[in-house]
């Protein structure tokens, strides 16, 4: 019998993970120091003015803040940290109640170092629309089986006779001999190999150039759509009017930050921008950059207002 024997090359492919998580940082306004507890675990063992937590998971904490000064109380609040990869800031200041709150402040993109990417014989200009060929190598390998499928035996027979007489005693001997030829027929498989291309679209640009947080709806208004939507709420004379017209054409549409804020200071009064920017946020695209909105009111109390409807939505 014979033995084959066949070795295959496998192929390992390392998969790089990135950091799914957050980091939050706290800091006083007028420089007071505290103490954090998030999710019931006290991060600082002394008072400071700014607390940074970093690889904080993704989803909803509980904080609190507890001031050196225990006159100042402590406070408690719920956190919704959502987007991945993000540094959120959460600023400790008093309202105009004289109360201590904390406040969202704005966030930023943690910064995650990239895998380098092997260099290629030949770089050249790839148009965006130029179709990605993916190479796919399917291999199949069938086991090499070893076996009998014929055995073909020859016998001979030999007879020897033997006569031994001595006197009156005859003593026979009779021998018999055989041999045997066993002939064996081997198989065996082969492996094949097969090479498919397969062409595949390259990926849409993003909704935003230059964003990667998170999306509350696909595509904001091209330009030309929106300056025709906004001179149309700009013709109207009334805040009623305006605020009517520009709840109708959003329903049916998706707004980017930018252009939400622009059409708030077509408003005239606080309270109008206001009530338009809670229900144009469930329409906007890039709803992580939402802070924006705030430049387009006067009075602190009115962000705080929204900051509190946003964190409600979340």
């Amino acid at each position: 019998m014979k033995t084959i024997f066949i070795s295959l090359t496998l192929l390992l492919f390392v998969n790089v993970s990135f950091s799914q998580n957050c980091n939050v940082v706290f800091f006083s306004e007028d420089g007071d120091k505290f103490l954090v507890v998030l999710d019931g675990i006290q991060f600082n063992e002394q008072g400071e003015t700014n607390v940074k937590i970093t690889d904080v998971t993704a989803t909803n904490h509980t904080v609190k803040i507890i001031f050196e000064d225990k006159s100042k109380g402590e406070i408690n609040k719920n956190l919704y940290l959502q987007t991945p990869n993000k540094e959120s800031t959460f600023i400790i200041k008093k309202n105009k109640k004289g109360e201590y709150k904390l406040r969202f402040n704005g966030e930023t993109n943690i910064i995650v170092e990239q895998p380098s990417t092997p260099k290629s014989g030949n770089h050249g200009n790839h148009s965006p629309n130029q179709n990605q060929q993916t190479e796919i190598t399917e291999t199949s390998v069938q086991q090499t089986v070893i076996s009998p499928t014929s055995n073909k035996t020859n016998s001979e027979n030999v007879n020897i006779g033997i006569n031994v007489g001595e006197g009156a005693n005859n003593v026979n001997f009779n021998i018999n001999m055989s041999s045997t030829t066993t002939q064996t027929t081997e198989t065996s498989t082969s492996a094949q190999q097969q090479t498919l291309i397969e062409n595949k679209p390259p990926p849409p640009p993003p909704p935003i150039p230059g964003y990667n947080g998170p999306y509350g709806c696909p595509y904001p208004m091209d330009p030309g759509s929106f300056q025709s939507a906004k001179s149309s709420i700009q013709s109207k004379s009334f805040e009623d009017s305006k605020m009517t017209l520009a709840k109708q054409i959003i329903r049916s549409n998706c707004l980017s930050v930018a252009q939400v804020k622009e059409i708030m200071l077509l408003f005239s009064f606080e309270d109008t921008r206001l009530d338009f920017a809670k229900f144009a946020y469930r329409y906007t695209c890039d709803i992580g950059n939402y802070f924006m909105v705030n430049d387009a009111f006067t009075f602190e109390s009115t962000i705080e207002e929204l900051d509190e409807y946003i964190q409600q939505q979340r």
